[in-house]
């Protein structure tokens, strides 16, 4: 399956590279890898701007 998607890839965006069957199977590896976590945002990031001088 993985070469078939990175050929897709490759037809498809053709001017975009990293799409080879390597490349894929490591993003595949990392989503598993890190798919339950959560990331949050900080609070220092939800202040309001308005505030901001």
């Amino acid at each position: 399956m993985i070469p078939k998607v990175a050929i897709d890839l490759r037809n498809e965006l053709s001017e975009v590279k990293g799409f080879s069957e390597r490349n894929i199977r490591a993003m595949v590896s990392f989503y598993i890898e890190y798919s339950n976590f959560s990331i949050w945002q900080l609070p220092v990031a939800e202040l309001e701007t308005d505030s901001i001088g």
